[in-house]
């Protein structure tokens, strides 16, 4: 989600590596002090009085004392539309007691105003600009707003700055919805803009501990799966197709998650074809070595990646 950091930014504004190394040379910024992700995935510069309310592979959500809330590379999804015919088909075996996202297939913006009538109905959100932003990795259409936005929650209306993005319509009708961007109250939005701004900037992510989560989401994927085989070994035949197709939704979900992951840091899925080889490795070095020696290195489409080699 980088693209939509340096969009909100209104310019290319680098990430730093280490989150301390604030250059805020605005006067009414208060003093920053480093903080760490409580998984380790990331790192953040806050004023006194702010904290973590969340965070996740990299992603996080912070709070500040008044209502200001930024949020960081947040996703929200898998998001289904109810119009696709796939997705009646599999309607019948959903949880009632849990029943999936549905949103008609639209842009980022309408997709996102459906999310919020379907969190919560009472809020209202009134579009003040928008302005598109040019997709990056999976993303097929990003888009800037200013917004006011009531929650309805006590706070009264917020003043947002949120970059919007969404995914292309997998093979099994899912969408992924990508939020950055800041919210304060309409009162004080203006005096807290800088310190809103080098809040943002201070963010970092740190892709190890990242690659970390997402391999044991994996391994507890695998579990799942083993128990879900083993008991509909004993199954009907219908149950057990039913439990092999809820698999296979469970392995294009992770398959996602690995390609996310990799959008979110920059990275491509390398085959290296001397080696029997492929990983993740940094866009800028896959599109040298592919276009240094295509014989020998390719990209892996998200389609192709392999359970227990890519994901």
């Amino acid at each position: 989600m980088h693209d939509l950091i340096n969009g909100w930014t209104k310019s290319s504004v680098q990430v730093p590596a280490n989150a301390g190394a604030i250059a805020a040379p605005y006067s009414s910024v208060p003093p920053l002090v480093p903080t760490r992700f409580p998984d380790g995935s990331g790192a953040i510069s806050l004023p006194a009085g702010w904290r973590i309310t969340f965070a996740s592979h990299g992603s996080a959500k912070i709070m500040g004392p008044q209502g200001e809330t930024v949020l960081l590379s947040n996703t929200i999804g898998p998001i289904y539309d109810p119009n696709d015919p796939r997705v009646q088909s599999r309607l019948r075996y959903a949880n009632p007691n849990s029943r999936p996202m549905m949103c008609p297939s639209a842009d980022a913006l309408r997709t996102y105003q459906c999310v919020l009538r379907l969190n919560n109905p009472q809020a209202r959100l009134q579009i003040t600009q928008s302005r598109p932003l040019p997709p990056q990795g999976r993303a097929v259409q990003s888009v800037l707003i200013d917004a006011d936005l009531d929650l309805r929650d006590g706070r009264g209306p917020l003043a947002c700055e949120l970059g919007l993005s969404i995914t292309a319509t997998s093979a099994l009708a899912t969408r992924t919805l990508g939020i950055n961007g800041t919210c304060a109250p309409q009162s004080s939005a203006a005096a807290e803009r800088l310190t809103l701004k080098a809040i943002y900037d201070s963010y970092s992510i740190n892709g190890q501990v990242v690659a970390q989560e997402f391999a044991r989401d994996e391994g507890r994927s695998r579990a799942a799966g083993a128990a879900a085989r083993n008991q509909a070994a004993t199954a009907h035949a219908a149950e057990d197709a039913q439990r092999a197709s809820f698999q296979a939704h469970m392995d294009n979900i992770d398959r996602f998650s690995k390609s996310f992951q990799n959008y979110q840091l920059d990275q491509t899925e390398l085959q290296d074809n001397n080696a029997n080889a492929r990983g993740a490795v940094p866009n800028e070095l896959a599109d040298a070595l592919v276009k240094s020696n295509p014989d020998r290195f390719q990209t892996v489409p998200t389609q192709n990646f392999l359970k227990g080699v890519d994901f």
